[in-house]
């Protein structure tokens, strides 16, 4: 069993997009640009959406990063053949926060499902805040190797801030937001996978951030449950690859969490 799903190619970038309604400054493209702290935005109402339509859309899993949805919320993600006259697909988002504390929202459906459009409905007429907001989002397919990668992996905390020191000997402080680093070795990419690997290295290359899901408990020392902290929002910084013979190779992959 593989202990990493890696979504590499976003359809919600691909798409067009359309929202119920938006606050000014605060677009519906924010969610398709690469920075989740640039969020879209919209007045709390009864309920409101947001959605993406093209030809068909693949999906194997959907998140949403830094969002601003209450307790009392619910997200549905749904999918249509027919611009919603019909819906032909709806589930609820799994609510959950990463390591940072930072919101994620995740929906892992059971198959790939593959729809015209996609929209994700809002329920949240009480938020606190009295609007809604959604950072980054995330929709498409994954690539999972069949043996995962192995627990040598590292999985660390980065704090960039710093600390100054003044002639008088006071100390002041630049405060920085942490971000993960994760060192992951596949000892093993069979032949029947390398193709697949190598369109994920050719899409995303040092410039495309993807997300990837930690999916078995044990690993590199943490405890990954199956919603929530284990999506992680990356961008890779280096890899090799040696061939094993055989058609086969040996990965490491270096990735760093986006900001």
């Amino acid at each position: 069993m593989s202990n990493i799903q890696i979504f590499w190619k976003n359809q919600w970038d691909l798409n067009t997009i359309l929202a119920s309604c938006e606050k000014a400054n605060y677009p519906a493209t924010n969610t398709q640009q690469r920075w989740r702290t640039h969020p879209w935005q919209v007045e709390v109402g009864i309920s409101v959406w947001i959605r993406i339509y093209g030809l068909q859309i693949p999906c194997q899993g959907v998140f949403i990063f830094n969002h601003n949805i209450s307790a009392t919320g619910i997200v549905k993600i749904q999918g249509s053949n027919t611009d919603f006259y019909n819906i032909d697909f709806e589930d609820v988002m799994t609510k959950g926060e990463d390591i940072h504390g930072n919101k994620i929202l995740t929906y892992l459906p059971q198959e790939k499902l593959t729809y015209h459009s996609w929209r994700i409905w809002i329920e949240n007429e009480f938020n606190p805040y009295g609007f809604i907001s959604m950072g980054r989002i995330w929709l498409g397919e994954c690539f999972e190797p069949q043996v995962g990668f192995s627990p040598k992996g590292e999985d660390e905390i980065q704090d960039p801030s710093m600390q100054f020191l003044s002639d008088g000997g006071q100390k002041s402080v630049l405060i920085k937001k942490k971000y993960r680093t994760l060192k992951l070795p596949f000892d093993y990419i069979s032949p029947s996978e390398i193709s697949e690997y190598q369109q994920f290295d050719n899409w995303v290359g040092k410039t495309k951030p993807f997300v990837i899901l930690l999916k078995q408990r044990g690993y590199i020392g943490n405890d990954y449950p199956e919603s929530g902290k284990n999506a992680a929002y990356v961008s890779l910084i280096k890899h090799k690859s040696d061939h094993l013979g055989g058609g086969a190779f040996k990965i490491n992959l270096e990735l760093e969490e986006e900001r």
